[in-house]
């Protein structure tokens, strides 16, 4: 799937990279012609990234969602991973709209998250391999009329 979402020579963003899993993934599928920044808040988070990552076009950054430090369009792909459900629900729309204002016209953008579960069993089940930022976190509704 990583081929298929970014090119040889791709700058990718990953906006929420926390220690750095996903951003050396993506700095080895752009090869050494591209480039991969990873931007998380936590500094603590950052540090860790920075001295568990070897990789030469790997980079990471202290910085928020929903105000990016990058001009328009300096990246190829933003890639967000289990992150968005962490921001609170009036962060979320500007956090959006940054990943695509660093993003030039036919940018790619891959969000994947996760809901938390409703059912007393699903958050049993889920609890132990969860933050109690996720088995708290309020479900918002999925549409904007409620329902």
């Amino acid at each position: 799937m990583v081929n298929r979402l970014v090119g040889p020579d791709d700058r990718v963003l990953d906006v929420g990279c926390g220690t750095g899993y996903f951003t050396p993934v993506m700095a080895e599928a752009v090869t050494s012609a591209g480039t991969a920044m990873g931007v998380d808040p936590s500094r603590e988070a950052i540090a860790r990234a920075r001295r568990l990552t070897c990789v030469a076009n790997c980079a990471f950054s202290e910085g928020i969602a929903q105000a990016l430090d990058a001009p328009d369009g300096p990246y190829d792909v933003v890639v967000s991973s289990l992150v968005v459900h962490h921001l609170p629900d009036t962060l979320r729309p500007a956090a959006l709209r940054e990943m695509v204002h660093v993003l030039p016209p036919g940018g790619r953008v891959l969000i994947a998250d996760s809901r938390p579960p409703t059912s007393r069993i699903g958050r049993h089940l889920i609890g132990p391999f969860t933050s109690p930022a996720m088995q708290n976190n309020p479900r918002p509704s999925a549409r904007p009329d409620g329902s």
